[in-house]
């Protein structure tokens, strides 16, 4: 846009100088404004679950991009949601979620809308039967987190090597620890049968 904006005020003025027997002259400038355009769009993580935040990014082209702005629009199982910014939490197994984008420029013209998907996984059995120990160790994580890293390093915070022999120490402990929470909740629990004397 600014190249041919320097193009036509270089011909203008090399006309002026050239034509200078003319009195008067028009000349009409016409801008004219491209649509924005969203090159891609993505939905990350792209293997969602049900405790995920999901996040919507864009690759957005423009005369000015860093003026464009998009709009978002989230739907669940095809029912539109009021959520309108670039990301959602709070699903179910097995929900559909699809992020519509469409961009806007600068002069308020919009640009053809693009989506992206993704299906809610079922909690793999690993996330399952980890997260109830990291949360009562009071630990902060996801199951994206669990299936990325180690999940013997989330629960000791520790890198935990796989040739050292730590790791099924570090396992035994935590079996260990859980057999004593466990019969100390059955403990607790179990109905106490009052003697007669």
């Amino acid at each position: 846009m600014r190249k041919i904006l320097s193009i036509l005020m270089f011909l203008i003025c090399s006309s002026t100088i050239f034509a200078s027997n003319i009195e008067q002259a028009t000349i009409k400038i016409s801008v004219i404004n491209e649509v924005p355009q969203i090159i891609d769009v993505s939905l990350s993580p792209s293997e969602a679950y049900t405790d995920s935040i999901l996040n919507c990014s864009v690759k957005i082209k423009d005369e000015f991009p860093q003026d464009a702005v998009v709009h978002f629009r989230w739907y669940k199982n095809n029912i539109l949601l009021s959520q309108s910014d670039n990301s959602l939490r709070g699903f179910s197994e097995g929900d559909n979620i699809k992020c519509v984008a469409v961009p806007e420029d600068s002069a308020h013209q919009f640009g053809e809308p693009q989506e992206a998907i993704v299906v809610i996984q079922k909690t793999p059995m690993k996330a399952q039967l980890f997260m109830p120990v990291i949360s009562l160790l009071g630990s902060e994580t996801s199951t994206e987190k669990i299936m990325s890293q180690n999940p013997m390093q989330l629960v000791t915070g520790m890198v935990v090597g796989a040739n050292t022999g730590s790791q099924s120490l570090v396992l035994m402990l935590l079996i260990f620890i859980l057999i004593i929470v466990n019969i100390n909740l059955l403990a607790r629990l179990w109905p106490k049968k009052e003697r007669i004397v």
